[in-house]
This record gives C-alpha cells, sequence and structure tokens, in this order.
C-alpha cells in the first residue's frame, strides 16, 4: 500500500507566507507521476498484485485549498506554536506544529479518504475495497 509524497516543501510557516520550497515539491511530484505507473506494470507482470495508492499530496492540497469542506477553519497556521498551551479547538487545524505535522483530525480525515474514499485520491481502489471485510 504505498503512499504518493505529500506536499514536502509546505509547512504552515511557508504556507503563511506563501512561500514553499519548490525543489522539494518538484521532487515530490516526479516521485509521485513515477510510482503510479511502476505499480501498474507490477500489476501487470505479478500474479495476484494487488494495491492503493494513496494521493496524500493531492489530497492535502486539495484540503488546504477548500478547508471548510473538511471541517477545517486553520490551514495556514499551527494548534500549537511550539511553546506555551497548544489550541482549545484543535479540530479546526489543519497542522498540529511548524514542522508540518498535522492533528489527530487531520489524520482521521485523510484516513477516511484513503479508505473509503473516491478514486480521485487512491487507486485504483480504496482500502475498502482492496481489503474487504470478510464474514
Amino acid at each position: 500500500m504505498p503512499w504518493v509524497l505529500e506536499d514536502l516543501g509546505s509547512s504552515t510557516s511557508g504556507l503563511a507566507l506563501s512561500m514553499c520550497d519548490g525543489d522539494k515539491n518538484k521532487v515530490a511530484v516526479e516521485f509521485n507521476g513515477a510510482l503510479g505507473p511502476l505499480l501498474s506494470g507490477l500489476q501487470a507482470n505479478l500474479r495476484g498484485f494487488r494495491y492503493s495508492l494513496f494521493d496524500l499530496y493531492g489530497f492535502s492540497n486539495a484540503t488546504l485549498q477548500n478547508p471548510s469542506a473538511a471541517g477545517f477553519v486553520y490551514t495556514g497556521s499551527a494548534c500549537w506554536p511550539g511553546y506555551g498551551s497548544p489550541c482549545s479547538n484543535r479540530t479546526e487545524f489543519w497542522f498540529w506544529d511548524d514542522y508540518g505535522y498535522i492533528t489527530e483530525q487531520a489524520a482521521k480525515v485523510t484516513a477516511s479518504a484513503f479508505y473509503n474514499g473516491t478514486a480521485n485520491f487512491t487507486t485504483p481502489v480504496n482500502l475498502m475495497r482492496l481489503f474487504p471485510k470478510r464474514i
């Protein structure tokens, strides 16, 4: 179950200043572009090989562009700035800290999208279809 790399060049401080590291993002985009065809080729050549590819880069960017659709209010600032007490409204923040770690709520939303989400961010199938519940 490979993950596509996230937006490596962006952090809360970079987003707040509209400055992301283009070189890091370029590496992530190149890696992500090569991973899908590689896995597809493996599936074609290895009997029984199944996979689900998670597009964390695309999902994160889509969420950051329209945070309210996923229930977030703050995507350009961190819940915990590295000192003092963390915010009391943690579920409204995408980022936990200025290092780019996401909050528990962001992790839940991301996991849900990859488990039972659409083909926009999980291909060729989501996790629910990859590992069907057998009773």
